[in-house]
């Protein structure tokens, strides 16, 4: 529904603005375009946003959005680009402001296709974003680095030495908002190559390590829309609980989560060896994922959509409810870095500790424990 309300709004604001030539044209009574390139411009104006958005991931066939939108569509595609008549125009926005009003009426209703295509869209989104921003920093120092040379080449002095965060141009002197490119150039930039290595290709065995920044936000954020948002969503159309939504992909990504939160994006051992799908890295190495990582990672996601577009088999499972009390952060930190290094869910580890006390005192009752020991050991 955002995506098809964006694109929608493409097509609305632009002709209700008043710069808009054909509403002119529409609001003098019809009078006819002036000429064929005229006519040509406003169809692809209009009606290209829809049209690309539509071949490109058309809502599934004979839904409520396939029902408000395809009209518009077929409007777009049977635009006459040699009749000077503006009222087929008029018509095609009418239709695109009736899919509009249909859609900000409708319930908020959603499918598991829906669900799972948002988490497609959101996890490709997440990481092209991470990606894309390691380009667009070295872009910055690479623009920066042309205008140095310009500025020994002429003689000159020395282009500026700090990038303004805020205003992402280079300034000469340092203030709360600026960042040196030299800081830049030693953290960010892979470093110079050799000619042996500009022949052979980069070596992505050696990374800069903000690489595995952008690594680690994709991956962080992705385990939490996963954990906070899709299984709950996927719970509500399958009619079972959230525990119920399982992944072994997005399990393997939990363990790279893990690394990246509580070891700095260095790898551990267990977390290396328990992934199933995704082995990537193995201990002690910068968690940075390569081009084939990334390819694997797209056609892992492809078959687990496929996975969890069927309902889950159902395993009774205990009754659950969180207990209402507060204990010290540093101890809760202790048990999140303690859960991590076992590999396990936090609450699983929770509940482990809480039984290992009950039993203890019910074993020991004329005795008070004023220490609880939480085991990290499986088993």
């Amino acid at each position: 529904m955002q995506r098809w309300t964006q694109v929608l709004k493409r097509i609305t604001v632009p002709y209700d603005s008043g710069t808009a030539i054909v509403r002119k044209f529409v609001d003098s009574d019809n009078h006819p375009l002036p000429h064929t390139q005229a006519v040509e411009v406003t169809a692809r104006g209009l009606g290209d946003p829809l049209i690309e958005a539509w071949e490109a991931n058309p809502p599934r066939s004979e839904t409520d959005l396939w029902e408000w939108i395809e009209p518009a569509y077929r409007a777009a595609k049977s635009f006459d680009l040699i009749s000077l008549d503006p009222s087929q125009f008029a018509t095609y926005v009418e239709l695109v402001r009736d899919a509009q009003e249909a859609m900000s009426l409708a319930p908020e209703t959603f499918t598991a296709a829906d669900v799972l295509g948002d988490l497609e869209l959101d996890l490709k989104r997440a990481v092209l974003a991470a990606r894309v921003g390691h380009r667009g920093i070295m872009d910055l120092i690479n623009t920066r680095t042309s205008e140095w040379t310009s500025f020994v080449s002429h003689g000159t002095p020395s282009a500026p030495m700090y990038l303004d965060l805020h205003t992402m141009r280079p300034v000469e002197t340092r203030s709360y908002r600026t960042i040196s490119y030299a800081d830049l150039q030693a953290t960010v930039h892979p470093g110079v190559a050799s000619l042996r290595e500009a022949l052979s290709g980069p070596d992505e065995s050696d990374q800069p390590a903000v690489m595995k920044f952008f690594a680690a936000q994709w991956v962080i954020y992705i385990m939490t829309e996963w954990d906070e948002y899709y299984r709950k969503r996927l719970a509500d159309v399958y009619d079972c609980t959230k525990d119920d939504i399982r992944s072994e992909l997005f399990a393997d990504l939990n363990h790279i989560r893990q690394d990246y939160v509580h070891r700095r994006g260095i790898a551990t051992k267990r977390n290396a060896l328990r992934n199933t799908r995704l082995r990537w890295f193995t201990r002690g190495q910068q968690m940075i994922p390569k081009h084939t990582d990334y390819e694997q990672l797209y056609r892992e996601l492809e078959r687990e959509l496929e996975i969890l577009a069927s309902p889950p088999e159902l395993v009774e499972r205990p009754r659950m409810d969180k207990v209402n009390a507060t204990i010290p952060v540093e101890l809760i930190q202790e048990l999140e870095r303690a859960a991590g290094d076992a590999g396990m869910a936090l609450g699983v580890a929770l509940e482990s500790a809480v039984r290992e006390w009950v039993t203890a005192q019910h074993s020991c009752p004329g005795e008070r424990s004023d220490t609880t020991v939480i085991s990290t050991q499986e088993g």
